[in-house]
């Protein structure tokens, strides 16, 4: 089985930032390689890109959801690559991000 990893370096959601340096954080502890000696065959697809945000537009579409634009955007990105990936017959491992 292959094994497509996909990055989401996102901290929006949690609103503390940390959670997004994840992906980066599994990476430089040899993810690959430790999956790789499970036997699986491992290729790294790097990470959803993150749209820049700004404070003020936080609560912009409703008073309970944050950067909805943005989060929105991610998922859509995100979906896209997973869907990507298992089309191509592949494992799509999710490498977050936001909690």
């Amino acid at each position: 089985m292959k094994i497509n990893l996909i990055g989401v370096p996102l901290h929006l959601g949690a609103d503390k930032f940390g959670c997004n340096l994840a992906p980066k954080t599994y990476r430089e502890a040899n993810i690959v390689n430790l999956i790789e000696s499970l036997g699986f065959e491992v290729f790294d697809c790097g990470d959803v890109n993150i749209l820049e945000t700004d404070e003020k537009r936080k609560y912009e579409h409703h008073p309970n959801l944050k950067y909805l634009h943005e989060v929105v955007d991610a998922n859509n990105k995100l979906a896209q690559k997973v869907y990507e990936s298992i089309s191509n017959g592949n494992f799509p491992l999710i490498l977050g991000g936001d909690h």
